[in-house]
């Protein structure tokens, strides 16, 4: 009766220990899981793909008020230097009087808006802050063009 008791106690403990190492192995992958940001993910794209979505956002898009826009450094540094943030989000917004505007949050390794932070919104809209020459605003075929007069 004394073996079996410590059988069974011996199979509860060994039972017990791969439970929690099941556990402890479910943990890290759900932790691993949840890291879906680093802020070393790689954005880049090239002049002409720049130019091409800039583009066809004016051509589908050519009475929108705004086509883009400019936040300072600091602000953006503020966002990103704040505890535990690793990229940006951007929401399109719109003030009550219809202009567009975008607010601009940090974001977690988990994916989650560090909403609770620093925040920003008051951007440069173009127009009018526009730069003077960009290919990537660049006027497209459907765009009104500026006549200019022969002298």
């Amino acid at each position: 009766m004394q073996k079996l008791s410590w059988l069974i106690l011996g199979a509860a403990v060994l039972f017990a220990s791969v439970g929690l190492m099941a556990l402890n192995d479910a943990e890290q992958t759900k932790k691993e899981a949840k890291a879906m940001f680093t802020g070393h993910e790689d954005h880049s794209i090239s002049l002409d793909q720049a130019i091409q979505f800039t583009k066809n956002f004016r051509t589908n898009h050519p009475y929108a008020q705004a086509n883009s826009g400019v936040f300072g450094k600091d602000a953006m540094l503020k966002i990103l230097n704040q505890e535990d943030v690793v990229a940006l989000r951007l929401y399109y917004g719109e003030f009550d009087d219809g202009r567009p505007n975008m607010v601009v949050v940090g974001v977690t390794e988990d994916g989650n808006d560090k909403y609770e932070g620093e925040l920003a919104e008051l951007w440069f809209p173009c127009p009018p802050f526009c730069p003077y020459e960009s290919p990537l605003n660049e006027p497209t075929d459907e765009e009104p063009q500026e006549e200019t007069s022969a002298q």
